[in-house]
């Protein structure tokens, strides 16, 4: 698949490639398989930066007689720059959004139970799946390292006790739960 195609594909808007191309975080650039690039074209994902304090996206249908669903995942860099993440986290945080896409929900029979009987929530669940989407593609040190990150600087956002077990989950290696 050529790069050029699939980064105008998925990046909304001229200024957002521009931004994306200089810190070297185009889609072309996060060296994910063809299959995993194809899986972001069928779902309909779209890249957009977000201007802080505010900013719009525009997205326009391919076809007047085809209604589809259009997920954007939008990137406000400066937030990710206060929490200082290397060029690799954030493309596993972008990785991991796109992962409550590709992989939204847990199969049935899963287990809701997490060491010594703690209960998991379902949205913590959620959180886990998309965390096995960017450890598929690559970067699970990195959604790991983000993850503390996060937990270190936003403490009350990012829970420690579910953020140390997302990142156990990561590096046990747990048999990920992504279904093509």
């Amino acid at each position: 698949m050529a790069d050029q195609r699939f980064n105008a594909d998925v990046v909304v808007g001229d200024r957002t490639q521009a931004l994306l191309r200089s810190r070297g975080l185009l889609p072309s650039q996060w060296k994910v398989s063809d299959v995993e690039r194809q899986r972001i074209l069928d779902n309909n994902i779209k890249l957009g930066l977000v201007f802080p304090p505010a900013s719009q996206l525009s997205l326009t249908a391919a076809s007047a007689s085809v209604v589809k669903r259009i997920y954007v995942v939008t990137i406000e860099l400066k937030a990710l720059d206060a929490y200082e993440f290397t060029q690799r986290e954030i493309i596993a945080t972008i990785l991991h959004e796109i992962g409550h896409v590709v992989n939204p929900n847990p199969p049935s029979g899963v287990s809701n139970c997490g060491e010594a009987g703690a209960e998991i929530t379902l949205a913590m669940l959620r959180e886990m799946y998309a965390d096995d989407y960017a450890r598929f593609c690559g970067f699970g040190n990195e959604i790991a390292s983000s993850l503390k990150k996060c937990s270190e600087k936003n403490p009350s956002e990012f829970k420690p006790d579910q953020i140390e077990a997302r990142i156990r989950r990561i590096a046990e290696k747990v048999d990920n739960s992504m279904r093509s």
